[in-house]
């Protein structure tokens, strides 16, 4: 738990990004928002490398696996 003195801290100029991380290997999936670029940097469930793709402010996704065509990922503008 944070102490008031690390809360009183935060640097709240710093900018939140928001991204799509896949697992290059077994399609573990996650939707992230951070301030810092390697919070994951392998698979929790495998440890193989992690895709990321950055996601706009007002992006939404849609994931979708299938044996026979594989993942299937579909970007759009949130409404």
């Amino acid at each position: 738990m944070a102490s008031v003195l690390e809360i009183q801290n935060v640097d709240y100029s710093l900018k939140l990004t928001r991204e799509f991380l896949i697992c290059d290997f077994c399609f573990w999936t996650a939707s992230a928002i951070t301030t810092r670029r390697h919070d994951i940097v392998a698979c929790p469930q495998c440890d193989a490398a992690i895709s990321r793709i950055p996601l706009a402010e007002k992006e939404s996704f849609t994931f979708n696996y299938d044996k026979k065509r594989g993942v299937e990922l579909d970007f759009a503008i949130a409404r």
